[in-house]
């Protein structure tokens, strides 16, 4: 999934775009909108539901909806937290500027498919140029403050991969873990353009998003995959299944398949190599 696939979905984050702007330079995609920290502009794996409000305050809004897919074609079904999966993406912070705290220029929002009427399972997270943060929520404070964070140098390209399995995720950044936590719901809240940014299931949002914030990035590539089953639950549930060890040795048939999870061809594999060394 790459931010060139991603492009035609922009014009949508801000319908009336006077100043942001995008620019393919180099085989990066640099998005600007340093100009008005008010426009909003990114981009996104599925569009979100607009309030009524908003369609009627645009007039072309109308004509573009119904021919316009509204889910990327790259996208899997789910984003499932259960199995897990990992976000990777490069990007740079060329400029950043922010009016509060409690905002940033460059933002990565991502909800989970575990989206229900008790809540929506996810994770919003700020880019400073010396800085990365998560957006907090809780029953006092209430939603987006600055919670967790790590001091790292942004304004150099670099490979984040954000983890998620479960209840927990952990960036890291070019290998090495920054942060970690529990995701957060922010169902709550609700917007005045998009009315279900944060109950929206299997969402994904790389830009900004606020207009109290503005910046310029250089973004190079993003891409998910599904992280499967763990190698050790694997291992227990056909040890348990033999009721007896199986050869450390076997283990590296676990994603023979090569689709980079461990699923059920691989299982069938073990299985046969398992019979195979019991023939022996």
């Amino acid at each position: 999934m790459s931010a060139e696939l991603q492009g035609y979905l922009k014009e949508l984050c801000d319908l009336r775009p006077e100043t942001s702007t995008q620019a393919a330079e180099q085989g990066v995609t640099v998005l600007d909108t340093i100009a008005d920290g008010s426009e909003l502009a990114g981009y996104m794996s599925i569009v979100p539901e607009l309030t009524p409000e908003t369609i009627a305050s645009l007039p072309d809004v109308s004509s573009i909806l119904p021919g316009l897919v509204l889910t990327h074609p790259d996208m899997p079904e789910s984003l499932d937290n259960t199995a897990g999966f990992n976000l990777s993406f490069e990007v740079r912070l060329l400029e950043e500027g922010h009016d509060y705290d409690e905002r940033s220029g460059f933002s990565l929002v991502i909800n989970t498919r575990d989206c229900s009427n008790a809540g929506c399972k996810g994770l919003e997270m700020g880019f400073w140029p010396g800085e990365i943060w998560v957006q907090g929520d809780d029953d006092e404070k209430g939603l987006f403050y600055r919670a967790e964070s790590a001091v790292f140098d942004t304004t150099k390209m670099t490979q984040y991969d954000l983890s998620i399995r479960g209840d927990a995720y952990e960036l890291f950044a070019d290998g090495v873990s920054l942060l970690n936590g529990r995701l957060r719901d922010y169902s709550s809240y609700e917007d005045s353009f998009y009315v279900t940014v944060y109950q929206t299931p299997n969402f994904i949002f790389l830009g900004d998003d606020t207009e109290f914030a503005k910046a310029k990035i250089s973004l190079a590539s993003v891409h998910l995959r599904p992280l499967g089953l763990e190698e050790g639950l694997i291992a227990q549930v056909l040890t348990d299944a033999y009721a007896a060890e199986i050869p450390k040795s076997l283990f590296t048939l676990l994603n023979l398949d090569g689709d980079e999870k461990i699923g059920l061809k691989d299982v069938i594999q073990i299985l046969q190599a398992i019979a195979k060394e019991e023939r022996r």
